[in-house]
């Protein structure tokens, strides 16, 4: 035998008659009525969805209803609601470098590559490699030449990971360009 799992106990509050006989003076015979229109309601402004019932037959306006477009999404729905998720946190994350350059930017600039303009900048002591990432130096940090990017990406079983990395303000792209006309 299988074990049962009760969605609510069996409770009698007393005012179960109350209801039958409020049933029975509305003529409230078929599975319609205030009731069920009051849980439609509810239900309407807890998924904040437009008319959940818009055949108005208590019975959530069948299949295509808006109700059912809100409860039974698609994959592809869960996943456009995710990424626009993570856009407005990327969006609030990287407002600070939203006018700044990738070092590959700069790079191709001067017929480089971003290895190459990287190793440069390790060599002239302005970032060193931290942690799997270049930083800048001690020396050359808060003085507004860099900021932080947040980047998103999902690994092969589908977790969420987030790395950041250096990009570089226009004081920063004018420095280094200025070393390397130098």
């Amino acid at each position: 035998m299988q074990e049962r799992i009760y969605l609510c106990l069996a409770h009698m509050s007393g005012q179960e008659m109350k209801f039958i006989k409020e049933a029975f003076d509305t003529n409230w015979v078929v599975p319609l009525g205030p009731n069920v229109n009051g849980f439609e309601k509810d239900l309407e402004e807890f998924c904040l969805t437009p008319n959940p019932s818009p055949t108005g037959e208590g019975n959530f306006g069948g299949e295509g209803s808006s109700f059912t477009r809100r409860l039974l999404v698609s994959d592809q729905d869960v996943m456009g609601e995710a990424e626009s998720i993570v856009g407005r946190r990327l969006n609030s994350c990287n407002q600070k470098s939203e006018d700044c350059i990738t070092t590959r930017d700069i790079a191709e600039q001067y017929g480089m590559d971003a290895r190459d303009l990287n190793s440069f900048l390790k060599d002239q002591g302005i970032q060193r490699w931290k942690r799997g990432q270049f930083r800048l130096t001690p020396e050359y940090e808060g003085r507004g030449l860099a900021e932080d990017r947040l980047f998103v990406y999902y690994s092969k079983d589908g977790k969420q990971k987030e790395r950041t990395y250096l990009v570089w303000t226009k004081k920063g792209a004018e420095m280094i360009s200025n070393i390397l006309k130098n």
